[in-house]
């Protein structure tokens, strides 16, 4: 009892810091996404109604958390750039409603550097 009950504690404000180190809280537009939670781990191009989106699958917490979640977390941005709606990857059934709306591409991956060259992230601006 003493034991699950240490555990909980321990858990419990670990996964309060994994959310809070995956939330896109002030992200407005990719340049954001990069400055405040860094490089995803991958990109796919996803094409709804004729019009392009960028989808980012997670990216590594950057405060130490010891949470395990059973997903990814996922961001989603139009072609332009602004971000549009993300998926934490805790629950299942947030999971599975995302992926509805934003279903896997047969082919459809994209670098990271094309993604920071076409948003002019890291990129040195002429004076």
């Amino acid at each position: 009892m003493i034991l699950l009950l240490a555990t909980l504690c321990w858990l419990t404000p670990s996964g309060t810091l994994y959310v809070k180190s995956i939330s896109p809280s002030g992200v407005r537009d990719i340049p954001d996404f990069f400055y405040k939670l860094g490089d995803p781990s991958y990109v796919k191009l996803v094409e709804q109604n004729g019009r392009f989106y960028y989808e980012f699958l997670g990216c590594s917490p950057r405060v130490r958390s010891y949470y395990i979640a059973s997903n990814s977390p996922r961001y989603v941005f139009d072609g332009q750039g602004k971000f549009i709606e993300w998926c934490s990857g805790l629950r299942e059934g947030e999971v599975y409603d995302f992926e509805k709306r934003w279903p896997w591409p047969t082919n459809g991956s994209v670098s990271v550097m094309s993604v920071k060259q076409k948003f002019g992230i890291g990129i040195p601006q002429n004076k």
